[in-house]
C-alpha cells in the first residue's frame, strides 16, 4: 500500500532545496514564492514526481512477489490530492495502481455520494479496482453503525468492488453484527 504519510516535503530538509534549487533558484520556499503560480505549479509538478518515483518502485516489488498494489488515496482530488502529489486518477489510467480507496471519510451522506460519485468520474473507466474509503472513525468524527452501513449501500449502488472500513480498532460489536446481518440479507 503506498501511504505517502512517509513522503514529506518539508521545506527546511537539504534534499528537497537541493532539488529546487535548479528551477527555483534557492532552496527554502518563501511566502512570495508560494503566492506565484509558476511555482506552485512547480512545486505541484516536484511533488507529484517524488511520491510517483516512491509509486512506480511499489510496482516494481509488487510484481516481483505476486501482489496486488494499493493506495489509500486522499480524497477531494483538486483540492487535496494534487497539491500533495497524489495525481492517483492518473496512476490508475497507467495501470500503476491495482486497487485504489479514496479517502472518502465523511459524516454528510450527501458529501460522501459526491466525493464516491468523484473517484467513479476519475478512475471507473480504467482497471483499477475501486473500493471507497469509509471512516467509521476519523478526523472526521464517529459515524453510527447504521450510517456506516448506509455508506455501504452507496458504494454497493456505485458498483464499486467493495469498500475500505477506517479504522478496524473502532469496530464494535455491533458494527460486526451490522456488517454480517448486510453481509447475509442486505
Amino acid at each position: 500500500n503506498v501511504n505517502e504519510q512517509h513522503v514529506k516535503y518539508d521545506t527546511i530538509d537539504q534534499a528537497c532545496q537541493e532539488s529546487r534549487a535548479p528551477w527555483l533558484g534557492h532552496g527554502i520556499l518563501t511566502a512570495e514564492d508560494l503566492a506565484t503560480p509558476g511555482v506552485i505549479y512547480r512545486e505541484i509538478q516536484h511533488r507529484n514526481h517524488c511520491v510517483l518515483d516512491i509509486a512506480t518502485r511499489a510496482r516494481r516489488i509488487a510484481d516481483k512477489r505476486g501482489l496486488k498494489l494499493s493506495m489509500a488515496a486522499r480524497a477531494w482530488y483538486l483540492r487535496s490530492a494534487v497539491a500533495e502529489g497524489q495525481d492517483w486518477p492518473r496512476w490508475c489510467e497507467a495501470g500503476l495502481l491495482d486497487f485504489i480507496c479514496p479517502m472518502n471519510y465523511n459524516l454528510s451522506n450527501e458529501i460522501f455520494q459526491k466525493l464516491i460519485d468523484d473517484d467513479v468520474r476519475l478512475v471507473g473507466h480504467t482497471r483499477t479496482a475501486l473500493y471507497p474509503g469509509i471512516g467509521r472513525s476519523s478526523s472526521a468524527g464517529k459515524m453510527s453503525p447504521a450510517q456506516m452501513i448506509e455508506q455501504i449501500r452507496m458504494c454497493e449502488k456505485i458498483e464499486s468492488e467493495g469498500a475500505c472500513l477506517f479504522h478496524l480498532n473502532a469496530l464494535t460489536d455491533e458494527d460486526i453484527r451490522l456488517l454480517k446481518a448486510y453481509k447475509d440479507g442486505k
